[in-house]
């Protein structure tokens, strides 16, 4: 076979190629003014100036050096000649004459007054014409036939201020200089083309040199990326008629002193290095002689060396490669390379081999090979072997070496800088060696000791005990590699992202424990995909930075690395030793990368072009995780452990800005798992944690010589004591738990789709039928049978005719309206058309959008038009009747683009009048449209769970719109969110509600029926346990008449667990019976009747899993770091708004989750009715505060004996949980809802966790602090209900009074916040603190609260009865100091006789614990018991006129 043409300049890339443009890690935040931050840091850390470097351009050979010296001179003089306007040699070609004649003016320094305002535009034009005035000296003559003489190529310059092909970016180049045979391939239009651009040249006016090299640096590194077989560039920088030249090597830009042109000297020196270049070898222009192009067949050619597992003294082989896979897309650094290669030319399309080009450090003339990567990987293989382990997922050596420019030389730094290398040395003598600790991916980063900075300036992070070279050693080092992977941005989904991380942390940690090798470089570009039996499996490559590590499989402090994923400890070269959680942490910062920067390739380009725009709109966005990549290691550590520091911060800064398409909600969860387990392992104490120090405490040791102990700080660094064997040996075992758990859940997600039923057949046929009709002209929309059509302003709506943000709330929703009724209608003509008899195959209902001018429910009054989704028999109806309870489906909530959070918002204040006027409303939908964007949303009574963006411009996501509506069409009415066991008599108007069986004497009787009126409590909080109140009758004639209490309500429960203590049913049964044994009266107690569990049919109960069926096991799949429920969570007002719906983990504030429990992304819940007696009515329609008085007395008194003498705290003390009664016409309390009532034994308190109604929770349970719960907790929350109430008024009118004299005063003053605001709204511990502060002292709790009551008649008793209540409660005058108060008190620890004194020990003292105390809390009780009887008769008295 014939030896195919080649090209050793730079690649002439066919058709459609890959370019460095496609690969994310160059281009993902590669704007203008990105980069050019990140080029003037890499100019301030790298630069350094040497005179003579232009000396490296000299041809090897003496006799073509004299050559260059002698052309040099003839150049010169004719130029003199023509600048002085002598007479000029006869001889010189037309050529030369005219381009010295373009560049006179900027030669003798005339541009400079005559274009001070545009000088750059002009001086390229005059460097060109210099550039084509030394290539027409040089052009052989036609007679030559290749003498010695002859220069190897000629540079000609290319157009100027043109944006380069060979890459995407919105940039110009001044110019650039290319390699050509003979000047007659002059051509000044040429566009720029990176892939065969020789140098960049960059003109700039003469106060402008940083600028002129920070663009020089972003252009260079295209070419970088551009030219696979570049080892160095050249560059040079034009400042009015200074210029520079410059060298890039691997870590370091070299530039040389200023060349003046306007003077002889200057001139010449700059003549010069342009004629080197022409005369000099393929190699000092910066190119690999070892890898050359073929262009007749489109690719490399590339030359492996020899050494292989059995032989070192092999001949190189040769490689045939498309394209690299694997860019050198930084300027600075190893500058590695990955191709796909054969040994075949005929196969390179099918290529086995992956080619790894690199330069390593290494140090100068060491045979030590504990660096060198095939002999680390030869011995990682062998080991593997030798124990029996499978290498199919371990990357294997096939060949290599270090690259060779010709048989006498290696190609290292030494050959890149030969012959100034030595001269360079000489200069900077305070050098010494190569500091190790600061090799990385981007390159040995930053030192400033270039720019003329000391050793221990601060951003150099270099350790004492090491120097640095001014050009660190490296050497070009090439191996062949099996199996070939592809890289992760190839992959097509996160789960495959997964699976791979997991295969490659499993094979790092059998690398690491079985042969003693650890990795230090995780990071995107190093772990590869490959596929084994059609399965997707990951490979772990790039060993470049492993180091052996003993038993202790830990090693010295250096730092390696790639800086976007590299340690926080590494980054900051810390004391602390490296171990593999430093690589766990890098695998960290890869799935956050890739998280929020997407996956796939076309994620990605989704991602930079987003990013792009945000830049030319805003210059002052900064792209997510912008500062791991750009800045020191300094800075870049700073900005993780800012992401890091715990688990809110992490999800605001990191986790919220994840991709939002299918698989990346389980990447997200991986990454707070990773984050929590490597960060905050809960198996591990406080001082392990986190990743700053914390102080531990001091010594105050007794055995001090000294009377007086001196008490000693110390801090603990949490890196250094996760370090210990014990705890990374948890931690590890964790990760890997983690790590095999999630593969596990993402090989199980499904790879095909599901037959299709009848829903999704209806779907496709009706999205087939929207995209016919918005295909159409205008003119005809009536094409579909029926006419039936589009509106126009619907069709722009879903072809994205409309700008985004330019659509108004009205316009999308009357698109949106539009859109629902033609999918009604559709259905209803398609299922009219098949005459389906079978009642399954029909829809049960059709929606319809609510239209313009409808009146809205009473709850929903202030929401907006066109809003709400109603169900409707026939959608061929042109108006629809009033929008109430039992039509209403879910409400729809219209924004503009980027608006997700505020229709968040509203859709969740309209929803919460949808529970209020439903009484039968289980949990419920809704829908946000922003812009083009849908998302529906499922309310349950802990979560909204949103689902991912559907673009209706898309077919895709306008069909996933289109089957949720036609599903809510054909589902059952429990899957709307409505209860079948409660429904509306509209001819009555009450009603119907199945009670369950179980009663004091039978537990498996039938449901019986009860007929009701509206509810006396609803459901007016969107979370929670959705607790209603009716006062029904079981006879339908005596509705108006009723006897009992239904309560309707969703606690939570333990899944198929039988334990009743939390069962209502059980405890009121259990309570009733203990005091009817001790013969007590139970007419003041609430009596159960019947209940238990409400059944959606025969088969099923109603809970949790039934409403979330059939994606309840889905979401525990993709949340695998969630346990079981945290009961102390429990909240009237709905488990507290944890944000894990919104991605946060439990460490989250608001979540006010105890360390000891972990919650469910769903806490399970059961739905539970129960018929009690007697019926009570709420405290809202008391008529004056001495009924209230009278009703709360009766309320504790019971709560007294139900404690003392069946052992039940109620636990849930609050405005609800009180009913009022009328006995011989006398008003009395009755205490009702013990959900939250726990069996306590002799003691009277139980454990701490957290329970009731947060307006009236204590301040202990607020803070859900470890003092145990008692009765003191509910006295407490009486004292709140007393409050709460003579604030707000006893009666529903004053209440109502109040409402509207707050909803004034807010109107006219937006900062206004009523009083007991921060009781109700805010965190636990917010509320916990806001009550603490009105009860520091009675005078404070008299101004901030007292001073508050109403003063109306009968209030007076009712602040006083508060008062004496906090007195007796909280400060005690009968009791010791310690015990009163809600503030920790401290008091100096008196030694005993015959001890040291100690003068340092203080002793804190928790009034709450204190009170706990058996006698102080008899005390407390009988007196609060004392003062609730005294105050009992003084409201009798008043009321009825005579003393009880």
């Amino acid at each position: 076979m014939s030896q195919p043409s080649v090209d050793s300049t730079p690649q002439k890339k066919r058709s459609g190629s890959r370019s460095s443009a496609t690969n994310f890690a160059s281009d993902c935040t590669d704007q203008w003014s990105l980069r050019m931050d990140d080029a003037r840091k890499e100019r301030e850390y790298r630069r350094f100036d040497f005179d003579d470097i232009a000396r490296c351009a000299l041809p090897k050979n003496s006799t073509l050096r004299d050559l260059v010296d002698k052309r040099t001179k003839e150049i010169s003089h004719r130029l003199d000649d023509i600048l002085v306007e002598r007479s000029q040699d006869p001889e010189t070609p037309a050529l030369v004459r005219q381009a010295a004649n373009e560049c006179r003016k900027w030669l003798r320094g005339e541009l400079i007054s005559k274009n001070s305002s545009r000088y750059e535009k002009v001086i390229y034009p005059a460097h060109a014409a210099l550039i084509r005035c030394i290539a027409g000296h040089l052009d052989p003559e036609p007679t030559s036939a290749g003498g010695t003489d002859e220069a190897k190529r000629v540079l000609l310059p290319y157009a100027s201020d043109l944006k380069p092909t060979g890459s995407d970016k919105r940039i110009r180049i001044d110019g650039a200089l290319r390699s050509c045979a003979d000047a007659s391939s002059a051509d000044d239009e040429l566009r720029p083309d990176y892939r065969d651009i020789v140098l960049v040249a960059e003109a700039k006016w003469r106060r402008e040199q940083d600028k002129a090299y920070d663009q020089l640096i972003r252009y260079t590194r295209q070419v970088y990326a551009n030219q696979p077989n570049r080892r160095f560039a050249w560059g040079v920088t034009i400042c009015a008629t200074l210029v520079r030249v410059i060298l890039f090597e691997n870590d370091r830009m070299v530039s040389s002193k200023d060349m003046d042109v306007t003077t002889s000297t200057g001139l010449a020196a700059y003549i010069k290095f342009i004629v080197s270049l022409c005369f000099c070898e393929e190699h000092q222009l910066g190119y690999d002689p070892s890898m050359t192009w073929c262009s007749e067949n489109e690719y490399w050619i590339i030359k492996c060396p020899g050494r292989t597992p059995d032989n070192d003294d092999e001949q190189p082989a040769t490689y045939y490669a498309r394209d690299p896979v694997f860019v050198a897309d930084h300027l600075f650094g190893r500058h590695t390379r990955g191709f796909y290669a054969s040994d075949d030319p005929e196969l390179v399309d099918q290529p086995d081999t992956f080619i790894k080009d690199a330069w390593p450090h290494a140090e100068r003339g060491s045979e030590d090979t504990s660096r060198d990567e095939l002999a680390i990987l030869q011995d990682i293989v062998q080991q593997l072997k030798t124990r029996g382990i499978d290498t199919t997922g371990y990357v294997r050596p096939v060949r290599g070496g270090t690259v060779r420019l010709d048989d006498d030389h290696d190609d290292n730094t030494d050959t890149v800088l030969d012959p100034v290398v030595g001269d360079i040395e000489a200069a900077h003598p305070q050098m010494g060696t190569i500091a190790e600790n600061d090799e990385t991916d981007a390159g040995a980063l930053a030192t400033k000791l270039a720019a003329g900075r000391g050793k221990d300036d601060e951003a150099c992070a270099i350790d004492d005990s090491s120097w640095v070279e001014v050009i660190p050693y490296r050497v070009h080092r090439r191996l062949a590699l099996k199996p070939i992977g592809k890289p992760l941005y190839a992959l097509s989904s996160p789960y495959e992202l997964i699976i791979v991380l997991a295969d490659a942390m499993t094979a790092h940690s059998k690398i690491l424990n079985l042969c003693g090798y650890l990795h230090r470089d995780i990071s995107t570009n190093n772990i590869l995909a490959i596929e084994v039996d059609g399965r997707v499996r990951g490979v772990l490559i790039d060993f470049d930075c492993a180091i052996k590590v003993g038993s202790q499989r830990r090693v010295r402090a250096e730092r390696t690395g790639t800086p976007p994923f590299m340690s926080i400890n590494n980054l900051r070269n810390s004391s602390v030793e490296r171990s593999e959680l430093d690589d766990w942490e890098s695998l960290l910062y890869v799935v956050c990368w890739l998280g929020v920067y997407g996956v796939s390739g076309a994620n990605q380009s989704k991602y930079q072009a987003d990013i792009e725009r945000k830049c030319r709109t805003d210059k002052n966005y900064k792209p997510p995780l912008y500062a791991w990549e750009c800045g020191t290691f300094e800075e870049v550590a700073r900005a993780k452990k800012e992401n890091l520091e715990d688990m809110g911060t992490f999800t605001g800064s990191v986790l919220n800005h994840f991709q939002r398409e299918d698989g990346y909600a389980m990447l997200k969860s991986l990454a707070r798992r990773l984050h929590k387990r490597l960060l905050f392992n809960s198996h591990l104490d406080n001082k392990y944690m986190g990743m700053v120090k914390v102080y531990c405490g001091g010594d105050d040791s007794d055995e001090s010589d000294d009377d007086t102990s001196k008490s000693t700080v110390v801090f603990v660094d949490p890196f250094a004591k996760r370090l210990e064997q014990k705890a990374r040996d948890q931690i590890n075992k964790d990760l890997m738990k983690t790590m095999a758990h999630y593969k596990a859940a993402a090989c199980a997600m499904p790879t095909a789709t599901k037959d299709c039923n009848d829903v999704e057949a209806l779907t496709a046929r009706i999205s087939a039928d929207l995209v016919v009709t918005l295909g159409a002209k205008p003119a005809d929309l009536g094409a579909l049978d029926g006419g039936l059509s589009v509106p126009e302003a619907c069709r722009e709506w879903l072809t994205g005719v409309r700008a985004s943000g330019t659509e108004s709330r009205t316009q999308v929703n009357n698109a949106h309206t539009s859109l629902i009724h033609f999918i009604a209608c559709r259905m209803k003509e398609l299922r009219d058309g098949l005459n389906a008899s079978d009642a399954a195959s029909n829809p049960k209902r059709f929606l319809l959008v609510c239209g313009s001018g409808q009146t809205q429910t009473k709850a929903s009054e202030n929401s907006s038009l066109n809003d709400l989704i109603c169900a409707v028999v026939d959608p061929s109806v042109t108006q629809l009747g009033e929008a109430n309870s039992t039509n209403t489906v879910l409400f729809v909530k219209a924004e503009r683009s980027g608006r997700q959070d505020l229709a968040y918002c509203q859709l969740i204040h309209d929803t919460r009048s949808l529970y209020a006027d439903q009484p039968n409303r289980r949990f419920a939908w809704g829908v946000t449209i922003c812009a083009t964007l849908v998302r529906v949303i499922l309310f349950e009574n802990d979560r909204m769970v949103s689902s991912k963006d559907m673009d209706v411009t898309t077919s895709t996501g306008l069909a996933a719109y289109i089957k949720f509506i036609v599903s809510l069409c054909f589902c059952e009415e429990h899957q709307l969110g409505y209860d079948p066991s409660m429904t509306w008599c509209s001819e009555n108007k009450y009603w119907i509600i199945k009670c369950p069986g179980r009663t004091p004497d039978n537990d498996d009787e039938q449901p019986a029926t009860y007929y009701a009126r509206d509810p006396v409590f609803v459901a007016d909080h969107l979370f929670g346990r959705h607790t209603r109140g009716f006062y029904a009758s079981d006879d339908p004639e005596l509705v108006d008449q009723p006897d009992t209490f239904i309560k309707d309500a969703w606690p939570h429960a333990e899944r198929g667990s039988e334990d009743t203590s939390r069962d209502e049913l059980a405890i009121l049964q259990d309570i009733v019976q203990q005091l009817k044994t001790r013969g007590i009266d139970t007419t003041g107690y609430v009596r159960p009747v019947r209940g238990g569990t409400v059944r959606l049919d025969d088969d099923h109960d109603d809970n949790t899993d039934t409403v979330l069926d059939p994606v309840v096991g889905d979401i525990e799949a993709a949340h695998p770091q969630m346990g079981t429920i945290a009961e102390n969570d429990e909240t009237d007002a709905g488990a507290l708004a944890t944000k894990l719906a919104a991605g946060c983990g439990k460490d989250d504030e608001a979540c006010a989750i105890d360390d000891s429990s972990r919650v469910e992304v769903i806490p399970y819940r059961v739905h539970r009715r129960l018929a009690l007696k007697p019926i009570g009515k709420p405290l809202y329609a008391l008529s004056s505060p001495y009924e209230l008085i009278i009703v709360l007395a009766d309320a504790m008194t019971a709560h007294s004996k139900i404690l003392n003498l069946c052992g039940y705290l109620h636990r849930d003390i609050s405005t609800n949980n009180i009913l009022a009664i009328e006995v011989d016409g006398r008003v009395r309390g009755v205490l009702i809802d013990f959900d939250c009532a726990i069996k306590v034994g002799s003691q009277r308190r139980v454990r701490a966790e957290r329970t009731g109604t947060p307006p009236f929770m204590s301040i202990n349970n607020l803070r859900n602090s470890s003092v145990e719960r008692s009765e003191l907790d509910d006295w407490e929350s009486l004292l709140y209900v007393v409050c709460w109430l003579g604030v707000y008024g006893v009666s529903g009118a004053n209440q109502s009074k109040y409402q509207a004299d707050i909803e004034r005063k807010c109107r006219t003053d937006k900062n206004y916040k009523p009083p007991l605001y921060k009781w109700e709204y805010g965190t636990f511990e917010e509320v916990a603190d806001s009550k603490e502060r009105c009860l520091t002292g009675l005078e404070r709790f008299t101004s901030s609260v007292l001073n508050h009551f109403k003063t109306e008649p009968g209030y007076d008793m009712l602040k006083e009865l508060a008062h004496e209540l906090c007195q007796w409660l909280l400060f005690n005058l009968q009791l010791d100091r310690a015990y009163r108060g809600v503030v920790n008190t401290t008091k100096p620890h008196y030694r005993r006789p015959g001890t040291r004194v100690n003068t340092n020990t203080i002793i804190v003292e928790d009034p709450f614990v204190k009170r706990l105390e058996k006698d102080a809390r008899d005390k407390i009780n009988d007196d609060l018991a004392e003062v609730m009887d005294l105050y009992k008769r003084a409201a009798v008295s008043a009321l009825y006129g005579f003393c009880q």
